[in-house]
């Protein structure tokens, strides 16, 4: 049987999984939003953390230490810690310049999944659309 992962597996199953999961949250992953996660999240890390195989595919330990980190992270980690998790989701939504309102809803449950108020996160999102570097889309889907 495999030793349990590491809080650092654990929380970058959680980041990956959850980045990923924001950016298909709206049906549309465009190339901004691929490059963003193949930069944060290259190949060779997830590999080296056995999250991924030699054809970047989910490992067994992938879905074990995502599994565990929707148990575990939420007591394991400081609110900072879980702050700065989050923001890493919130850069992934807002690699394509936009926040959906599906990518927004994603992000939230996200964040309730790490024991975080909304009003907690937001900060970081808020002062992105304020810069510039990010727009809300309203549009009704």
């Amino acid at each position: 049987m495999q030793d349990e992962p590491a809080l650092d597996v654990l929380t970058l199953a959680f980041a990956w999984h959850a980045a990923t999961e924001v950016l298909k949250a709206d049906a549309n992953v465009d190339q901004a939003e691929l490059s963003w996660v193949a930069e944060r999240f290259p190949k060779g890390r997830l590999q080296a953390a056995g999250l991924v195989d030699d054809a970047g595919e989910p490992t067994a330990r992938f879905h074990e230490a995502r599994d565990l980190a929707l148990v575990r992270l939420h007591d394991a980690l400081t609110e900072i810690e879980k702050l700065d998790l989050l923001a890493t989701v919130v850069e992934a939504s807002a690699a394509d310049g936009v926040v959906t309102p599906e990518e927004a809803d994603a992000l939230s449950a996200f964040a309730r999944m790490l024991g975080l108020r909304d009003q907690s996160w937001l900060v970081g999102l808020e002062a992105r659309i304020a810069a510039g570097r990010v727009r809300r889309d309203d549009t009704a889907v």
